[in-house]
């Protein structure tokens, strides 16, 4: 028996997704790695261009036991793919069985200043990254409570 753990989330492209795009998530069939990051976890959709709005959107889900005791490596995974995409943001929910629910937020540079304050982020070289539950422009659609059960993320 275990801790069950469910991780979903997308990623707001800057566009249609290319090619380079889909090999890339082709790519992590390989990890072998716990916690896992594999291509079978995302839907990167259509090969035709986006007959959407604007932007395209990968989603991904994956259940995991007890993700939450290597959030840290998960998270490092997760921005490495961040880092080989063109993506606008992204979005991760971790539902954990016994800690409730988190929100994790990703805003590329590009494009962010006009968003969300700065002041609810952290700021990277690469992106704005924030928690808690936000609005698809990153903005806080609750109150952050303190508690915290990642001590060392």
């Amino acid at each position: 028996m275990g801790v069950l753990s469910i991780v979903s989330g997308r990623i707001l492209m800057r566009g249609s997704i290319e090619e380079k795009t889909r090999l890339f998530i082709q790519s992590l069939n390989n990890d072998t790695v716990f916690p896992w990051i594999r291509s079978n976890m995302f839907s990167i959709g259509s090969t035709e261009e986006s007959p959407y709005f604007y932007e395209s959107v990968i989603g991904f889900a994956a259940t995991y036991k007890a993700v939450e005791d290597d959030w840290d490596e998960f998270t490092r995974k997760f921005e490495y793919i961040l880092e080989n995409l063109d993506f606008y943001n992204a979005k991760i929910q971790l539902e954990t069985e016994y800690y409730g629910t988190f929100h994790f937020f990703w805003q590329a540079k590009t494009g962010a200043n006009h968003f969300a304050p700065k002041e609810q982020f952290r700021e990277t070289d690469k992106w704005f990254f924030g928690y808690g539950y936000r609005n698809q422009f990153g903005l806080l659609e609750e109150t952050l409570e303190q508690k915290h059960i990642f001590p060392n993320f």
